[in-house]
């Protein structure tokens, strides 16, 4: 039977090796400044991949039914091209936008965490 004392001297054998002091105070508000940084930049690069997703989504499904109301394989023809022009312009038009997303979200992500560093007595700063 496992008494109280080895449960306690086992929980600080497995955890002695992570020096859990180290996530007391700064390092630890750090850590979760950001984690809070990405959750947020990652739910507004989630609604703009959303807004976009369902905008071609718009778009793909009305090219579908003016494929369906054309006479001719020359309006058919013609009809496919500009969505393909069209969705390329919207792709070409979203890189930038989904670029700076992720590189907010690095940057925001690493600020806190470069900060502790600099903050660290191991750091010699």
């Amino acid at each position: 039977m496992t008494s109280a004392t080895d449960k306690t001297e086992s929980s600080e054998f497995l955890f002695a090796p992570f020096k859990m002091a180290a996530f007391n105070g700064n390092p630890f508000s750090d850590y979760m400044q950001t984690n809070q940084e990405f959750m947020k930049n990652m739910a507004a690069f989630n609604q703009e991949l959303t807004r976009f997703a369902s905008e071609r989504i718009q778009s793909g499904t009305q090219v579908l039914q003016d494929l369906s109301e054309c006479k001719s394989w020359e309006k058919a023809v013609s009809v496919q091209s500009d969505f393909a022009q069209s969705a390329t312009n919207a792709f070409m038009a979203e890189m930038p936008k989904f670029t700076e997303q992720v590189t907010r979200t690095c940057s925001a992500m690493w600020t806190p965490m470069a900060n502790a560093e600099k903050a660290s007595p191991e750091s010699g700063a």
